[in-house]
């Protein structure tokens, strides 16, 4: 789920005039093909073209013990901006 300027419930610090890619999830059998690097290109690919207006950075939050999600998001250059969020680390990428 991708959201942009995400308004009306509580929001991490990045939130606002940026994107977020609310949930990256891969059915458990589907794991270690490669296809949540492929859907992670096509999502950025498409947020680069800023379908909701402009925008500095793209935010994920993960769940701190999720490592392998750490290590995608970070092989896309996101870093953790040492913000926790409902229970979970928020990574953040300059766009």
């Amino acid at each position: 789920m991708l959201a942009y300027g995400i308004t009306g419930y509580e929001e991490p610090s990045i939130a606002e005039d940026n994107y977020c890619i609310m949930r990256l999830m891969i059915d458990k059998q589907y794991q270690n093909r490669g296809y949540g690097r492929e859907a992670m290109k096509k999502i950025l690919e498409f947020i680069r073209t800023f379908p909701a207006g402009p925008a500095h950075y793209c935010w994920i939050p993960y769940k701190s013990e999720n490592v392998a999600a750490k290590r995608l998001y970070e092989s896309f250059g996101f870093r953790d901006n040492g913000e926790v969020f409902n229970y979970e680390s928020i990574t953040v990428l300059c766009l």
